[in-house]
């Protein structure tokens, strides 16, 4: 099996691990105020307090007298009245960037189909034509973290090979936009309390591309063409809403 069948199939496998892994069972949990929610615990602590999430992506640190009955837990709950809300509840996010994410140069957008999962197109231009990226995205921290590293797969324009005539113009007979899979590894800060606009960076792998034949095809026809590497970094800023 070739290098790129096995990068593929192991995207695939971790693309299903992620959404089985976001795949949590629900509750129903009544506060002792009377309020009612459906969602799923994130985490418990040692104190006996839970962080909830509720089905419309809000969460909830409650502390054990806080909550009335909670199904399917066998630990009963006494009655309080408080709340702390820490939800920062997004849909998704829209910026402008280099690279790959962003269509080589231009615009990108997230969109959360779960928490931590958000499906992602970029759509900009390579200097010599248009150049689109869609794929998915996979975010290892919850909404509400400065610092979110996340893993990336897309599959559009993720190069390109600008070639000049004699005269130092550029030659576009030769010059061209090249597709393939790309993935990537980066992260995202976000700053202040509301995380609305923050700062992103990846480093992206081209797994498969053209380029790298085209290159060679040039040189046998006595073309000075640069190499290019396997390897694209990307840098953006985005906003969330």
């Amino acid at each position: 099996m070739r290098l790129n069948q096995m990068l593929i199939l192991c995207l695939l496998f971790f693309t299903i691990s992620c959404i089985s892994a976001e795949s949590r069972p629900y509750y129903k949990l009544t506060l002792s105020n009377g309020n009612n929610y459906e969602g799923t615990i994130l985490k418990e602590k040692p104190d006996g307090s839970i962080l909830f999430r509720t089905k419309d992506g809000v969460k909830y640190l409650l502390h054990k007298d806080e909550i009335s009955s909670l199904t399917e837990m066998a630990i009963p709950f006494a009655q309080t009245n408080k709340i702390q809300n820490l939800g920062i509840p997004y849909k998704g996010n829209f910026g402008v960037g280099i690279g790959i994410p962003y269509g080589i140069f231009g615009f990108g957008a997230d969109y959360f189909v779960r928490p931590r999962i958000a499906a992602t197109i970029g759509l900009g231009t390579a200097f010599i034509g248009g150049a689109y990226d869609v794929g998915i995205r996979y975010f290892l921290r919850d909404m509400d973290h400065t610092w979110r590293p996340r893993l990336s797969a897309y599959y559009g324009i993720n190069s390109f090979e600008l070639v000049q005539t004699a005269d130092n113009e550029l030659d576009k007979k030769n010059s061209d936009t090249f597709a393939g899979l790309t993935l990537g590894i980066g992260q995202q800060w976000s700053w202040g309390k509301s995380k609305h606009t923050g700062i992103e960076l990846d480093m992206n792998y081209l797994v498969t591309t053209g380029v790298f034949d085209r290159i060679d095809e040039l040189k046998a026809h006595g073309y000075d063409v640069s190499e290019a590497s396997r390897i694209q970094m990307s840098i953006g800023i985005r906003h969330n809403f």
